[in-house]
């Protein structure tokens, strides 16, 4: 995961894809966004889309550390922290039982643990983690026409 970045990154990675180009516009019009659309992300007004990281080529990628040892634990990505949560319910004996002792609904957790939905912000805290995200560049960056 040494090729992630953060939201800082995102920004400097976003302004050399600019530089090749002769203007901001010109790099707007190549990856098919209005150019105050590009400008609002760079300036921190606007978060930037899927959409628009799609368009630029890189990828929102979704990590998770574990709280209290932040800085010192190695990101987790969503594999890796689903494994964790199914420890997590072993451990406790069972789903419900996890549940119960964290004040979750089962249904969201049988959810989450049957890939229909994403890990809950209420999840992620009971399970002892903070949800991070990060950004990635394809390897092939394609430019939209």
């Amino acid at each position: 995961m040494d090729d992630l970045l953060d939201l800082m990154g995102l920004y400097t990675n976003l302004g050399t894809d600019i530089a090749a180009f002769p203007s901001q516009i010109a790099y707007s019009e190549s990856i098919g966004k209005a150019n105050a659309t590009v400008s609002s992300v760079l300036n921190g007004r606007l978060t930037p889309t899927a959409k628009f990281l799609d368009a630029a080529g890189y990828d929102l990628v979704e990590c998770f550390r574990p709280i209290g040892i932040e800085e010192k634990a190695p990101l987790l990505n969503s594999l890796q922290f689903f494994t964790e949560v199914g420890t997590l319910i072993r451990k406790a004996g069972s789903m419900r039982a996890w549940c119960r002792k964290n004040g979750l609904p089962p249904t969201s957790v049988a959810q989450f643990l049957d890939d229909e939905r994403s890990a809950t912000d209420a999840i992620v805290k009971a399970a002892g983690f903070r949800r991070l995200i990060r950004y990635r560049r394809r390897a092939t960056r394609e430019i939209a026409a």
